[in-house]
């Protein structure tokens, strides 16, 4: 740990700062949304460690284009096993007020999945 953040770092101060981050990330996923005209989301496949084994892991991204300036924010991240659709569920039922969606699986592909107003 000494290596990785350049000082000598306990267990306890990993749990700490483990704690206040999990606090600050609750904020951040449940603030309130600005009206979204599009929805991108995608996943990507990233290995884990899980009871003593790595394992691929589904992460999200839900990335919203702000319909009052059409500049891009994060709106959500999650991890699951797979793409299974109910792992998308948390992310596509996010956002309020939006006008479309789009959903991504990569640069070549896009599928409308709900029409504007």
């Amino acid at each position: 740990m000494e290596k990785l953040c350049g000082m000598e770092v306990t267990s306890c101060q990993v749990s700490r700062l483990t704690s206040e981050l999990d606090a600050e990330f609750e904020l951040w996923r449940t603030r309130l949304l600005p009206e979204i005209a599009f929805i991108f989301l995608d996943a990507t496949y990233i290995k884990v460690r899980l009871d003593g084994a790595v394992r691929d892991c589904a992460v999200f991204s839900a990335i919203g284009i702000r319909r009052s300036d059409g500049k891009r924010i994060a709106l959500g991240v999650s991890a699951a096993n797979s793409e299974a659709e109910p792992h998308w569920q948390p992310l596509s039922t996010r956002s309020r007020r939006v006008a479309s969606v789009f959903r991504i699986g990569s640069p070549l592909m896009s599928t409308r999945v709900s029409k504007p107003p």
